[in-house]
This record gives structure tokens, C-alpha cells and sequence, in this order.
């Protein structure tokens, strides 16, 4: 079963309807690498979905969140980013001027959730750790 399918049947499990406009936002978020923001999604939709409101899919979006299957952040341009919580747990490094985001491949946070858990008593559900700053590009052409 790939990403798509098992996203779908955990909705179903869960008695939400699969509508046209929301098999269309699970598939496109579980095609790309990374993350998009509400815009760039609803461009895509159309293609499979025609006639779909921007409305519609922002309401899809954040029903997904509170399903807890989506992750929404912000990469500090007052703009939400969203991507299928089956991406794993990562963070960002992102370029505050050409907007470009690389992923980094390890949690710099890991050992902090055990302390805190354990000296606090308190339970990390999940955290975001963004770090920016200026890529190789934008650094050489900014001298």
C-alpha cells in the first residue's frame, strides 16, 4: 500500500468522506519532496480537479492538520507551508533571500525531548527547528 492509499483508508477509518478535491491534495502532497504552500496546492489540484475553490482546499488542508496527517509551518515569509506528516520528522535550513529550503537529515533536538520529558515531566508531541539564513548562491552574489 503506498503513501496515498494508506492516508485514504486511515480517512475513511475515520469516517471522512474521500471527496474528488481531497484524494487530489493527499495524492499531490505524497508526489512531491518537501513541502508547498496553499497556492502552489491549488494549482495543481486543478489539473485533476477543475472547478475546485481555493477555499476548499485551504478547509481540506487544515482538517488534515487537525487530523494530525498534515504538518503546518511557516519558513518565515508569512507564509504556510504544509506537507504529509509521513515525510518524517526533519527541519529546514532556508535561504531568507531566493526562498530556497534544504532539508536537514538529522534532528538537532533529540536528546532535548528526552530531557525534557524526563527532568519536566512534560511530553514532546513535536517541534520545529528552522535556521535562516543565506545559501551558497544568494552568499556569493550578495559581496
Amino acid at each position: 500500500m503506498d503513501k496515498t492509499e494508506a492516508i485514504c483508508e486511515t480517512l475513511k477509518n475515520k469516517g471522512i468522506r474521500l471527496t474528488k478535491q481531497r484524494k487530489s491534495i493527499i495524492e499531490w502532497l505524497a508526489d512531491i519532496e518537501g513541502h508547498i504552500n496553499a497556492q502552489e496546492l491549488f494549482q495543481k489540484v486543478l489539473k485533476k480537479a477543475p472547478g475546485t475553490n481555493f477555499s476548499t482546499i485551504y478547509r481540506n488542508l487544515e482538517m488534515l492538520v487537525d487530523m494530525d496527517v498534515v504538518r503546518k509551518f511557516n519558513l518565515n515569509d508569512n507564509t504556510y507551508y504544509y506537507e504529509l506528516k509521513s515525510m518524517g520528522h526533519h527541519h529546514h535550513l532556508t535561504c531568507i533571500k531566493c526562498g530556497k529550503s534544504v532539508e536537514l537529515e538529522f534532528c538537532p533536538f533529540k536528546d532535548i525531548d528526552k530531557e525534557i520529558l524526563n527532568n519536566m515531566d512534560f511530553q514532546p508531541s513535536d517541534h520545529i527547528f528552522e535556521i535562516y539564513g543565506y545559501c551558497k548562491d544568494c552568499k556569493a552574489n550578495k559581496k
